[in-house]
């Protein structure tokens, strides 16, 4: 898992909009708006921050709260084709 960390700390952009997330985790755009508006409610703890008007999910802590709510087979699973 380490090796994974330091891929995701290597990679130059840390901040990703709900699109770039999408994309980049291969997840659906519509799951990063939801745990947005849990969080903003207050009923999830998502790492994402409110920049101006829109919100950006920072990778590395994304993947470290993954890692911390889910089993870690599922991250990597996850992350596979993004390397």
């Amino acid at each position: 898992m380490d090796d994974l960390y330091m891929k995701l700390i290597s990679t130059p952009k840390m901040l990703l909009t709900v699109e770039e997330a999408s994309k980049f985790f291969g997840l659906p755009t519509n799951l990063f708006e939801k745990l947005i508006l849990l969080t903003r409610k207050g009923l999830c703890d998502f790492p994402c921050m409110r920049i101006n008007n829109n919100y950006k999910i920072n990778r590395v802590m994304f993947v470290r709260w993954l890692v911390k709510k889910h089993s870690r087979d599922l991250v990597e699973k996850l992350l596979k084709n993004n390397y």
